[in-house]
């Protein structure tokens, strides 16, 4: 793999190659396994109507779903913009509009 062009999901299904049941993502008491990031994130990607070019909102309140959420984004070739569910409503709708 050219390091250059590698993306993020390369970079992470290169890792999970390597070493799947290795801890890819620890947040206080939760953890995710290589093999478990890929296989939700591709699951979820399969499920999202996105394609390249398109944005994907992502409003998340739990941290290693929020990461999930945006690899799926990734791997479907869309971006991925991040949205605090906490913020104010009108803040959220004009960030979606």
């Amino acid at each position: 793999m050219d390091w250059a062009e590698a993306t993020l999901t390369d970079l992470v299904s290169r890792a999970a190659a390597r070493a799947p049941e290795a801890v890819a993502v620890r947040c206080a008491t939760r953890e995710l396994t290589y093999r478990r990031l890929c296989s939700s994130a591709a699951s979820l990607a399969a499920r999202v109507d996105a394609a390249p070019d398109d944005v994907v909102a992502v409003i998340v309140p739990d941290p290693v779903t929020r990461l999930v959420a945006q690899l799926a984004a990734l791997r479907a070739g869309a971006a991925y913009l991040v949205i605090d569910p906490d913020d104010p409503a009108e803040r959220i709708a004009g960030l979606l509009a």
